[in-house]
């Protein structure tokens, strides 16, 4: 068997809608996640739906994650639509 793998919450108290973007915006950066609500049941077990997610991202990864979240909640990721006028 190998070494256990160490998860770490990167973020917390999300609506599983935003939890799963952050969790798709990790992913493009090839870093794995996990999502639990409160409870603590792994995503493909059922989540109360109201009930609140974390987001959580291995330890060896913890530090890129956490660039990565930043980026997300300052906006760096936005894309500005060319249509949209000023």
């Amino acid at each position: 068997m190998g070494t256990p793998v160490e998860w770490k919450v990167i973020v917390s108290d999300l609506d599983l809608g935003e939890a799963e973007i952050i969790s798709a915006l990790l992913k493009s950066f090839e870093i794995d996640s996990r999502l639990t609500n409160e409870g603590g049941s792994a995503i493909g077990l059922p989540l109360v739906p109201m009930s609140s997610v974390d987001v959580l991202v291995r330890a060896s990864d913890y530090d890129k994650a956490d660039t990565v979240v930043e980026g997300y909640f300052s906006g760096a990721y936005e894309e500005d639509d060319p249509g949209e006028e000023e």
